[in-house]
């Protein structure tokens, strides 16, 4: 039985659960927050506090694991990497994807979501379909949950349901 843990330092580490011995540990790329203050455009700092909300407030999410791959979101990192179980070597990663949530993995795709749910086949990362609540005049209000092929969203005024396999 393997432990895996973000160590919001830039690492995550696999450690045998019986022994505490280290079995990998694999770095990534840390995102720091930045001064828009010294920036001579408007745009840029506008820019530069969005991403720093979306890093920052987001809160840690635990690793998803499935036989195939670790999926993780580090808290201080750049987006969502998939990671060998056994090696730690990083499978696949997607850098500009951010989501405040890691909903679960089933029928070979994993669910991420924030304002916009996104399936991503597990194999390579690639995006199978999404789901776009701000199109829909709401925002995502709670954690979304699911039960069996249905995933629920809790929208500002609907309960969105979607079939995650499709995400109709």
């Amino acid at each position: 039985v393997t432990f895996v843990a973000g160590t919001d330092l830039g690492q995550i580490i696999a450690l045998d659960a019986a022994s505490g011995e280290l079995l990998w540990l694999r770095g990534y790329l840390r995102m720091h927050a930045l001064n828009g203050e010294h920036s001579n455009t408007q745009l840029v700092r506008n820019l530069q506090t969005q991403r720093n909300r979306r890093l920052f407030f987001r809160g840690p999410l635990s690793t998803l694991a499935t036989p195939e791959a670790l999926v993780v979101a580090p808290k201080d990192g750049a987006g969502v990497l998939a990671l060998d179980p056994l090696s730690g070597k990083v499978l696949w990663k997607n850098e500009l994807l951010s989501p405040r949530f890691l909903l679960g993995a089933a029928s070979g795709l994993v669910l991420t979501g924030d304002e916009t749910v996104r399936a991503l086949d597990l194999k390579d990362g690639s995006q199978t379909w999404e789901y776009a609540l701000d199109l829909a005049g709401e925002k995502l209000e709670g954690q979304p949950g699911r039960a069996g092929t249905c995933l629920y969203l809790p929208g500002t005024e609907n309960l969105h349901v979607l079939d995650l396999r499709t995400g109709k």
